[in-house]
C-alpha cells in the first residue's frame, strides 16, 4: 500500500497553493485541503461499502470490518430517506445496486 502523503509535504502543498504567505490565508487554504482529504476518505470507504453490500455482505460483517457498531455503519452509510427522495423512480426500485449497470 502507498503511504499516505506525509504531514511535510501537505504543509508545503498548503504553502504552495495559498494565496499568500499571511498565516490565515495560509489557514484557509489548510481548512479547504483537509476538507478535500476527508471527502475523499469518506468517498473511498463509501466505495467499499457499497461493494460489500453489492456482494451480499450484512451490515454486521460490514461493520465488524470498519471496526464499528452495525448501527453505526448502517447509519453512516446507508442511504437516507432525504438523500432518497432526489433519487429517480428507478433508481429508488433497485435498492441492490443492478441500476448502476445502465
Amino acid at each position: 500500500m502507498a503511504p499516505a502523503p506525509a504531514l511535510t509535504d501537505l504543509v508545503a502543498s498548503v504553502a504552495a497553493d495559498a494565496p499568500s504567505a499571511e498565516p490565515l490565508a495560509r489557514l484557509a487554504t489548510a481548512s479547504a485541503t483537509a476538507a478535500e482529504l476527508t471527502d475523499t476518505s469518506d468517498a473511498l470507504v463509501g466505495h467499499f461499502v457499497d461493494e460489500c453490500r453489492a456482494a451480499g455482505h450484512t451490515w454486521s460483517e460490514i461493520s465488524q470490518s470498519l471496526g464499528v457498531t452495525r448501527q453505526a455503519a448502517h447509519k453512516r452509510y446507508s442511504a437516507t430517506p432525504r438523500e432518497l427522495q432526489r433519487w429517480t423512480e428507478r433508481a429508488k426500485a433497485a435498492p441492490d445496486g443492478s441500476w448502476r449497470a445502465s
